[in-house]
């Protein structure tokens, strides 16, 4: 597997973004905060980049969106005005999955932000961050030089193909994909490794964890 050319550049292009929410979600960590409403809007505005696309920032999209990939229609979102009320949804079901096992309610969230597609822009990048938090917040660390972002890049058609086989009510591919991702990227917990993200939040704030 590797990396289009173009999806390098992009990632290039996206790093000072990273950062940001690299930041953001440490101090989520720090901070005990819970996936709610609050914290996936801040979230969306840290993903977007500095000058780009800042009036959408952190605000729920007001018209259609479709997914392409290869120049074909894979995915056509819900109304715009069925958004508020889905993201309600959304989070009631995050919190009905709390103390399930861990990949699997990420992989859910996951899945569930990406068939809403509440955003105009950076949807994907927004769900992977908070499916990356809430492993994280559960004591997985990445393993050194992996991320879901670089997992995805790898894997594209794959993981086109596991949304668009998949739904909420019958995740099955989904499931199966996002397993072996979660498995390629992080270290599970108690598993000795102090590498990767979570060992930038610092002794305190892992032990706080526990």
């Amino acid at each position: 597997m590797g990396t289009h050319p173009g999806r390098k550049r992009r990632r290039k292009l996206e790093a000072p973004s990273r950062r940001r929410v690299s930041a953001y979600l440490r101090g989520g960590l720090a901070s005990h905060s819970l996936v709610s409403e609050p914290f996936v809007l801040g979230l969306h505005s840290e993903v977007l980049s500095h000058g780009d696309g800042q009036i959408s920032s952190g605000r729920y999209r007001d018209g259609p969106v479709r997914v392409r990939w290869k120049g074909r229609v894979v995915y056509v979102a819900p109304a715009a005005d069925s958004v508020p009320s889905l993201m309600t949804e959304f989070f009631d079901s995050v919190v009905e999955r709390e103390g399930s096992d861990p990949v699997k309610a990420a992989g859910m969230a996951l899945l569930g932000l990406l068939k809403i597609h509440p955003f105009s822009q950076a949807n994907g990048r927004t769900a992977r961050a908070l499916a990356t938090y809430m492993l994280l917040s559960e004591g997985y660390v990445e393993k050194p030089l992996r991320n879901l972002e670089k997992y995805v890049d790898e894997s594209l058609d794959q993981y086109y193909e596991a949304l668009a086989l998949s739904s909420t009510e019958n995740p099955g591919p989904w499931d199966t994909y996002f397993s072996r991702a979660a498995n390629s990227v992080f270290r599970p917990p108690g598993s000795g490794a102090s590498e990767g993200f979570l060992a930038l939040v610092g002794e305190s704030f892992r032990k706080a964890l526990r």
